[in-house]
């Protein structure tokens, strides 16, 4: 009896200090800060930039990323998610872009960055009809070279060829009411005053437009990676070889 007693009495003393003990938290690693000075240009070269200004920073982007225009910026050290999350008030009413962080228990976040079309709202212009609207476009990312890319034929376009691809295209409408277009030099804007099937032929040519130029941008810059790599020294580089020769 006395020996029943004694294990309840040490059950009943250790039960307060199990309770008492709490898991371990594990620590996690403090969020990664970046730097940039952003010369304006896309979301996706945005994006860019941000991924080599971080450490191993996994962002999925949306293919629709290339058609956002953002200005020039400046940040520093501030989170990654900070960087993201900074655009989303400062691109076109008519756009939205919606950040997220998802974070495992291991290993770095991921983010993702994605660009939605906003539903659009009617718009009275001064004559006071809401069929035809006034809308901005940005034709700086084609018009205007960047420091990181090579310079060549087809890595930028003149403002004239750009306008008169859109004229073409309009052209072709079958709108009663021409739309009115003025280009704004200094700025790069590009400023329509027509119908919604006018507007979507203006953002159509700009859209087809911008994504053949990024793609010949990014085969010069892959070209350009290439040359450098053959340089003096390397078995392999022409140099080497013409003076094997």
């Amino acid at each position: 009896m006395n020996a029943i007693r004694t294990v309840v009495l040490l059950a009943t003393l250790a039960a307060p200090a199990a309770s008492q003990e709490k898991p371990i938290a594990k620590p996690q690693a403090p969020e990664q800060t970046i730097s940039i000075e952003f010369r304006g240009g896309s979301l996706a070269d945005y994006v860019a930039a941000v991924r080599a200004a971080g450490d191993s920073v996994n962002i999925l982007l949306s293919p629709l990323a290339s058609e956002v225009h953002l200005p020039s910026l400046v940040l520093k050290n501030v989170a990654v998610e900070s960087a993201l999350d900074a655009v989303t008030d400062i691109v076109r009413s008519d756009l939205g872009i919606n950040v997220r962080r998802h974070r495992g228990n291991t290993g770095s976040p991921v983010y993702s960055v994605g660009v939605r079309q906003r539903p659009r709202q009617p718009s009275q212009t001064t004559q006071g009809s809401s069929s035809r609207v006034v809308e901005v476009f940005s034709m700086s990312t084609l018009t205007d070279e960047l420091a990181d890319v090579p310079k060549g034929p087809g890595l930028t376009v003149k403002p004239e060829t750009i306008l008169s691809a859109i004229e073409t295209g309009l052209g072709i409408s079958q709108e009663k009411e021409k739309a009115v277009i003025r280009f704004h030099a200094d700025s790069g804007l590009l400023f329509v005053q027509g119908s919604r099937a006018q507007q979507d032929i203006v953002r159509g040519v700009l859209s087809r437009m911008r994504a053949d130029v990024l793609l010949r941008r990014a085969s010069a810059v892959q070209a350009t990676g290439v040359r450098r790599s053959g340089s003096a020294g390397d078995p392999q580089s022409p140099v080497e070889e013409k003076r094997a020769r």
